[in-house]
């Protein structure tokens, strides 16, 4: 019985030696993450790239016949008139995309705005990220507005991870906003 005691503590010990000591999300400044300077250095006029392969096809059926019987769509708050009229056309795509603090879970939150008047959020931000679906309106403007609700600490840091990549904002003060141009291939 001894003996596997002691060969269970071994290996305790030999795994924490192998796998390390260090927590595996950055905990430190947010000034000090990784990504700060991806954030700190963000072109806005790149935008998130989004294909065929984040299309939310159920969400995309779902929001058209909630707005066909007149019910909340999924996930969107603060609907236009003339944005609801487009999911009942048809017109409105939605993309699943990944969105996450890039540098530390420090309690940022945004929401993100539809030129045409929608609402997705508001989302809070964490390092593993939350799956939403964003809204395109065939013939409106290819782009999000995002609002920075709340920091936590040193400004808020969002990614939004796509099929094509991550989109990085600039870190944003509370209240700030930034536009994310999304590109359809």
């Amino acid at each position: 019985m001894l003996l596997k005691v002691l060969a269970v503590v071994v290996l305790a010990v030999l795994g924490w030696l192998y796998f390390g000591r260090t927590p595996a999300v950055y905990s430190g400044p947010e000034e000090a993450a990784p990504n700060y300077q991806k954030n700190k250095n963000a072109d806005p006029s790149i935008p998130a790239a989004l294909s065929t392969k984040d299309i939310d096809s159920s969400l995309t059926a779902r929001a058209k016949e909630a707005a066909m019987r007149g019910e909340p769509i999924p996930g969107v708050t603060n609907p236009s008139l003339a944005f609801l009229e487009a999911v009942k056309k048809g017109d409105v795509t939605f993309y699943a995309v990944r969105a996450y603090d890039t540098c530390a879970e420090d309690g940022d939150v945004v929401t993100l705005r539809l030129p045409l008047g929608a609402d997705i959020g508001p989302i809070p931000l964490t390092i593993a990220g939350t799956v939403v679906s964003v809204p395109v309106v065939t013939g409106q403007p290819a782009q999000l507005t995002v609002i920075a609700v709340k920091d936590g600490v040193g400004g808020v840091t969002l990614g939004v991870q796509t099929s094509g990549g991550v989109w990085f904002s600039q870190v944003m003060p509370v209240g700030g906003t930034e536009t994310m141009a999304l590109a359809i291939h």
